[in-house]
């Protein structure tokens, strides 16, 4: 918790105008990476929320994510909607991700029994796929990621979609350099996009993979001035990160 909340302050200084933090087994010490039922603790959880508003104040957003999508086990809808109450606390400016990943079921009940926006959409592609969680009234807030979403092409039909429908869209922004400012050159040029996430944790494949490195200011991201999407593949970064074919092995995975 400690290592979290300095991490907070330090994006205040930065002037992020809002945060995101993950909740459950993912914040433990040893937790495994994804928030698990049997490992969340309500008391505990509302105390972190409690702190996280505290160290930022009341003018920096807090954006809350559940994970759940990723979770073998993901949660119930009442203890995603007990998790919601929390977030509402803090006035939180949504949830991600309280539900598994295809339960579009579970995502429309929690979204009908709470006041924070529920978010998701990180693993739905196609505007087919929005479409009909949007139909389910399912979520309140769209997050495409490009990448799987079908491209730039695609994610700008999902972003019509969100507009016409008066949601709010947030993207996906994770992966290598490529993957990143492709959904940030998204976000840009899109009217409906409400915020850009910018991670702030380190990675080889995003940073080296950069014509110009990203800056934050005033809360606004800058993107490199090159041409296209801003990435470069150099020689040396293709040398060390080679592709291993074969399986994935994720340790202690459910």
């Amino acid at each position: 918790t400690d290592s979290l909340l300095t991490d907070l302050r330090r994006a205040v200084d930065k002037g992020f105008s809002a945060v995101k933090i993950k909740m459950g087994a993912a914040t433990y010490p040893g937790g495994g990476g994804f928030p698990m039922g049997t490992a969340f603790d309500l008391a505990r959880e509302k105390q972190l929320l409690r702190s996280v508003r505290e160290t930022v104040g009341d003018r920096v957003d807090v954006l809350v994510d559940a994970a759940q999508a990723s979770a073998p086990l993901p949660w119930s809808v009442p203890l995603a909607i007990q998790v919601a109450r929390l977030v509402e606390e803090i006035h939180g400016y949504l949830l991600e991700e309280p539900c598994g990943a295809d339960d579009v079921a579970s995502y429309a009940a929690v979204a009908k029994a709470v006041d924070v926006p529920i978010a998701a959409g990180e693993n739905l592609s196609t505007r087919y796929d929005f479409q009909n969680w949007l139909d389910r009234r399912a979520l309140d807030v769209l997050q495409p990621d490009v990448t799987c979403a079908g491209g730039l092409t695609e994610a700008k039909k999902i972003a019509a979609l969100a507009e016409y429908r008066r949601v709010p869209l947030i993207p996906h922004i994770w992966w290598t350099g490529v993957g990143m400012m492709a959904n940030l050159h998204f976000a840009v040029s899109t009217p409906s996009c409400a915020l850009a996430e910018h991670s702030q944790a380190t990675y080889p494949l995003r940073e080296e993979l950069l014509c110009e490195p990203l800056t934050v200011e005033n809360g606004c991201l800058s993107l490199p001035k090159c041409a296209g999407l801003g990435v470069k593949l150099p020689d040396q970064v293709t040398e060390q990160y080679k592709f291993i074919p074969g399986p994935t092995f994720v340790p202690d995975a459910v």
